[in-house]
């Protein structure tokens, strides 16, 4: 794995316009995880998980402020396909709190994450949980609970834990959400006292902001979003000050924009496109609102200065993903030579993969254990960006 292959940035993103400002360089970092980010509105603090030089998962904290990087913890203690997913910053603990899948247990454990050291704390399992939703988390800081979606054997359900002890409060399934249906990314409103998400509706054929509640599963349409097709996973934040959601997405043309709701009013205000770059071989993603600096923040990876000279944007997707025994890697076109290789949570490549001329790869498990990977994908010359692959 060449560490080099990227330049990462922390930067500001402007939801008027859609431009970029870097404003400083992560030179250590080759690959930020997703639904791995989070942000502490108190000290004004980014944080986020991403493979360092050392090829071992780090917990990055970075001053918003100047973006100067406060912490870089390697997070050793975690096992072979390990991984810390949906994670949440609380302002009352001063600790991350996320969803910890323990490879050797073969089970998801709540867990609390101290910025500071790395020091990861397991407060309990969750034994009956077989999947959990990446990018569908938060943090109730009043109530000192953590809310999630996840799958137990049987059915997709909502959760909400009390996040000092790990007990399950509340686990409704959500029975108006249709199985061809998607939800993503959920934010908490403290003023408003209110949960909100996005919801695509398969029958109608439309985007949604809805409003939760965690303890029946029950939702509202707040605002329906005919003028979006897609959202963007893991690029989405909320700004509480203004009640303004603001989420990446793509128009019914295919343009990608930054779209910002208020959402007490159900108003659109501001959807430019985004991200406003040199080039389209960057990109702008794991976005976070500061309320204090007034200012949003994200990860803009960048050209590369060593390694491969080539990065491009990929739209490779992967399904099934969690998989069983393969997965197949979808590309956005035909490509002559293609090498697919994997990684494991610590760095180490485990899988090797040659292809030609296709677009559609399998990719077998072979023997693999259960856990997190990275598929590395080079296509005639070009880095395409890593996806991220769970076996189950």
């Amino acid at each position: 794995m060449n560490a080099n292959a990227q330049d990462e940035y922390f930067a500001s993103a402007n939801n008027t316009t859609g431009g970029i400002s870097n404003i400083s360089k992560l030179p250590d970092v080759w690959a930020p995880l997703l639904s791995s980010n989070t942000f502490d509105q108190i000290n004004e603090r980014y944080f986020f998980i991403g493979i360092g030089s050392s090829s071992y998962y780090h917990l990055y904290t970075i001053d918003a402020t100047d973006g100067n990087i406060l912490y870089d913890e390697p997070l050793t203690t975690l096992n072979s396909g390990d991984a810390l997913t949906n994670l949440q910053y609380d302002k009352a603990t001063g600790n991350i709190y996320a969803i910890h899948w323990k490879v050797n247990l073969n089970e998801e454990v709540f867990a609390s994450i101290d910025p500071a050291n790395g020091t990861i704390t397991d407060i309990k399992a969750l034994p009956d949980l077989v999947y959990v939703q990446p990018c569908y988390a938060t943090i109730n800081s009043t109530n000192h609970t953590y809310i999630f979606r996840g799958q137990d054997n049987s059915d997709l359900r909502l959760y909400t834990i009390n996040i000092a002890t790990g007990d399950i409060l509340f686990s409704p399934i959500m029975e108006n959400i249709n199985p061809s249906d998607s939800l993503m990314d959920i934010k908490y409103d403290a003023e408003l006292k209110q949960f909100f998400g996005l919801h695509w509706d398969d029958l109608k054929g439309n985007q949604n902001i809805i409003s939760i509640d965690p303890k029946t599963g029950i939702y509202i349409v707040v605002m329906s979003l005919s003028g979006v097709k897609e959202i963007t996973e893991s690029n989405t934040t909320y700004d509480i000050t203004h009640h303004y959601l603001i989420f990446n997405g793509t128009d019914h043309i295919g343009s990608s924009r930054l779209y910002t709701i208020e959402v007490d009013t159900a108003k659109e205000i501001f959807n430019p496109l985004f991200p406003v770059l040199p080039s389209t071989a960057e990109n702008m993603l794991a976005l976070e609102y500061c309320n204090g600096l007034d200012n949003l923040f994200g990860l803009h990876w960048g050209t590369a200065t060593t390694g491969i000279s080539n990065i491009v944007k990929s739209k490779a997707a992967a399904f099934p993903n969690p998989y069983q025994n393969s997965t197949s890697i979808q590309l956005d076109k035909t490509y002559s030579a293609i090498n697919v290789s994997l990684y494991n949570a610590l760095g180490q490549q485990v899988q090797t993969e040659n292809y030609h001329n296709n677009s559609v790869l399998t990719l077998k498990r072979n023997d693999l254990p259960a856990g997190v990977y990275f598929a590395n994908i080079t296509a005639d010359n070009k880095q395409l960006e890593p996806l991220s692959l769970i076996i189950k």
